[in-house]
């Protein structure tokens, strides 16, 4: 079976859920409707798939927790949400956004596309379960 290619994806880390849109459908036409969630056991894995690209965030900006990050592979744009850690008397900072240009930093997405073979796994099940 070919691996499904992606246009993009979101990882919400808070919720531990993966949206996840195709190109194409299985018949091989653009793909419309709602994206493939990917909740549970299988995000879990995700999850772990995800640990450089989170990595990659967290390098640039210590002391921030990676709340979500999100890949636009046909507009070439992730693009990540932060909140940085506070002491228990502070109240939580509201989240920054970052966002990031795959010319500016190609390696980015290099980490997110090599991710993107289990992504890609992990919605193909998804969405067939909407079949049966």
């Amino acid at each position: 079976m070919p691996l499904l290619s992606i246009r993009s994806w979101k990882a919400l880390f808070e919720e531990r859920r993966i949206r996840v849109v195709p190109r194409l459908d299985t018949e091989g036409r653009p793909f419309s409707g709602p994206g493939a969630d990917v909740l549970g056991d299988e995000a879990r894995t995700l999850f772990a798939a995800l640990a450089p690209v989170v990595d990659w965030f967290a390098a640039r900006d210590p002391g921030a927790a990676v709340r979500s990050v999100s890949f636009d592979f046909e507009l070439g744009r992730a693009l990540c949400t932060l909140r940085y850690e506070v002491s228990p008397l502070e109240v939580a900072s509201k989240p920054h956004a970052l966002r990031v240009d795959e010319s500016v930093a190609p390696e980015l997405f290099d980490l997110a596309r090599a991710a993107n073979v289990a992504v890609a796994a992990a919605a193909r099940v998804v969405l067939a379960r909407r079949t049966v």
